[in-house]
């Protein structure tokens, strides 16, 4: 097995650390660390493999699936993409508004399964925002750069990609704002788009996935509007359904598609005993759990025959009256009733005319014998 790591631009701890203790408690005959920049990607892609697990953006994703195709090396990509958040009119408001902003700022909301964005009815909306807006403060405190809880964004390079979408949205701020070049803190913000949709449309919040402390908001009226704006874009990740009312939440789930979805709570699919993976531009595969074993596995069919009980109409020449009559009996769409009868007709002439009358005699007898001594 090779364990690609990332490179130093965007991770250089987390490989560094893989590289000390992968060798330190595996055997490298089996498992290699292979440390790099983009560059050693081609490298790493050109052997022939069994299987190819992918986590990382679509860029990527398609040079990790265009490598294996040569080969036909099955895949596993797991893509990330903007994941939507709707919470209906139904929800309750302090219970969603503590488990959104905990999941969206769980480590700055660089996880591929944060909320990227929020569709909130418009009847609940300033009460939402409120409710969210307590959250923070009880998570982090009233200068979340103090808080010990919040993270801080990977490089410099992932730190300027934010600050542009956080200047984009300056004008739509209702919360956070604030950022600190040299800590690479960016406070979590909320960016409030209310009914303005084109400026939503127009906005670098929605341009790709933000994959930081920035959550933008739109309101809506009609459910029928929030689908047909999810469906228009990539299929996401993953989806965030916060509705007390049943038939909403089966409406956003049968009408909608994305790697997976969770209703009333954000990331615990995480840690679900469910299949987790992407689909469309979001990824392809699944994994976690039993679905783990079963991505890196091959399940090999094996059917074992004696070689009694041999069947003579399988065997050419089939033009043979009686095996024709058999086949045309055996293929006639009989009702349900007289395919039952026949079976009966079956059995007792095989138990009549055949061997297994002597084997079957006795048992049968026994059998009746036991089940009269009842009455």
């Amino acid at each position: 097995m090779l364990i690609k790591t990332p490179s130093d631009k965007y991770g250089g701890a987390t490989a560094r650390l893989l590289g000390e203790i992968v060798p330190q408690y595996l055997d490298v005959t089996c498992v290699q660390v292979v440390e790099g920049a983009r560059e050693m990607n081609a490298a790493v892609l050109k052997p022939r493999y069994d299987h190819i697990f992918f986590t990382g953006g679509s860029l990527v994703g398609k040079m990790v699936s265009e490598s294996a195709a040569r080969h036909m090396t099955p895949t596993v990509l797991e893509l990330g993409g903007k994941s939507p958040c709707i919470v209906d009119k139904s929800a309750n408001l302090s219970v969603v508004a503590q488990r959104m902003m905990w999941g969206k700022f769980t480590n700055a909301g660089q996880t591929c399964v944060a909320a990227d964005h929020v569709y909130v009815h418009q009847d609940v909306a300033e009460k939402f925002i409120e409710c969210c807006k307590d959250a923070i403060t009880s998570f982090y405190g009233e200068d979340p750069q103090k808080s010990g809880d919040l993270a801080r964004i990977i490089n410099k390079k992932q730190f300027e990609s934010k600050l542009e979408v956080l200047e984009d949205g300056d004008p739509y701020k209702v919360c956070g704002g604030e950022y600190d070049a040299e800590d690479l803190y960016i406070a979590p913000t909320l960016l409030n788009y209310g009914t303005d949709e084109g400026a939503w449309d127009r906005s670098k919040a929605m341009e790709e996935e933000i994959f930081g402390p920035i959550l933008p908001m739109l309101y809506y009226s009609n459910l029928g509007k929030v689908i047909n704006r999810i469906n228009s874009q990539e299929k996401p990740l993953a989806m965030y359904i916060f509705a007390n009312d049943s038939v909403v939440s089966e409406r956003l789930l049968r009408e909608t598609t994305a790697g997976h979805a969770v209703v009333n709570d954000i990331l615990l699919q995480f840690c679900a005993p469910i299949p987790f993976g992407g689909v469309g531009n979001s990824g392809m595969g699944s994994y976690h759990g039993e679905w783990s074993f079963k991505t890196f596995s091959h399940e090999k069919g094996v059917l074992k025959r004696h070689v009694y009980g041999e069947i003579p109409a399988r065997f050419p020449p089939y033009g043979v009256g009686w095996k024709k009559l058999l086949v045309s009996t055996l293929t006639y769409p009989f009702p349900a009733k007289y395919v039952a009868f026949l079976k009966i007709v079956l059995l007792i002439a095989v138990l009549r005319f055949t061997p297994l009358r002597r084997i079957a005699s006795p048992i049968l007898k026994n059998l009746l014998l036991f089940l009269a001594s009842f009455f």
